[in-house]
């Protein structure tokens, strides 16, 4: 019933069941035609593959990942229910890669690799306690997958090299890599969150633009914990269409910082904007007080 009341709702409101589905594939296809543009087709695919690997290795651990393949191989000892299983949580991850691989028409995301990765955790565990047991390490499924995510995990570090100065976005945040387990950040970066860390109180909420996953590396970077970093959670709009005020920001979303990027809300011109607000780069942050405005992202002092 609730997949078929999700549909009827995406039709009634948009004209399209599919609208979400449409809207993020579509999405996705910009994402990879970006990074081919940047780092040419052959490199961004071996990216891609990167990418999920990566994200397979730390959803499952390396070792259990090396014996995927071994479990795979496997398949026509399962149960039926376990097949089916199996089946239902490599079958998107497949029809992705072959996306990203034979069209470049898809750019993974680590946390793609997270569900269908916990799902093979015991049969990848299985597997590897039949190799461990046989003492056969040098048995090829284990090598291969080795030498692949050795392979993989070589082209992301060249491909994320390659995001520095001179290169068309001139960030290194830009897509996968800002939400890699070790994730650089631009000097910018660093500064902004340095100051924000440095100045702001502990009630005070910040907001975060959202360009290019920023809002994530740098509120980590600046301790702002959860429950005060307002981003997408609160808005996707935090001046109002077609251009609010930085006081009805402040008074919807609760935060008294407010940075955003040159390539994003930055460009929209703010009626309030404090003309002293100071300048990181292409980030703009603005400080408009510090008494508590209780929203339901800002925790309520009483």
């Amino acid at each position: 019933m609730l997949p078929a009341g999700y549909l009827a709702w995406s039709y009634a409101t948009s004209g399209d069941p599919f609208f979400f589905a449409r809207y993020i594939s579509h999405d996705h296809a910009n994402l990879a035609a970006e990074v081919a543009a940047r780092l040419g087709g052959v490199v961004a695919r071996l990216r891609a593959l990167a990418v999920w690997a990566i994200a397979f290795a730390f959803a499952m651990g390396p070792a259990l990942l090396l014996a995927l393949p071994a479990a795979v191989a496997r398949w026509r000892r399962l149960a039926p229910a376990t097949l089916v299983v199996v089946v239902t949580a490599l079958a998107p991850t497949a029809a992705y890669v072959a996306g990203g691989l034979l069209l470049g028409s898809f750019e993974p995301l680590p946390r793609f690799g997270l569900a269908p990765g916990a799902v093979l955790l015991p049969l990848a565990a299985a597997a590897l306690c039949d190799v461990t047991a046989g003492r056969r390490w040098l048995a090829p499924a284990p090598l291969v997958a080795g030498g692949a995510l050795a392979l993989s995990a070589l082209a992301l570090v060249l491909a994320n090299g390659g995001f520095g100065p001179g290169r068309a976005t001139g960030r290194i945040w830009t897509g996968a890599e800002s939400l890699a387990p070790l994730t650089r950040l631009d000097a910018e970066d660093r500064a902004l969150a340095e100051h924000i860390a440095a100045h702001r109180r502990p009630e005070e909420g910040v907001y975060l633009d959202t360009v290019g996953f920023a809002d994530i590396v740098v509120a980590h970077a600046a301790r702002v914990p959860a429950p005060r970093s307002v981003t997408l959670a609160a808005t996707r709009d935090p001046f109002g269409a077609g251009g609010g005020t930085l006081a009805a920001a402040r008074a919807r979303t609760g935060a008294a910082w407010f940075a955003v990027h040159d390539r994003s809300w930055g460009r929209i011109a703010v009626a309030d904007w404090p003309a002293d607000s100071l300048r990181f780069g292409q980030w703009r942050l603005a400080h408009v007080g510090s008494a508590p405005v209780a929203s339901r992202l800002v925790a309520d002092p009483r």
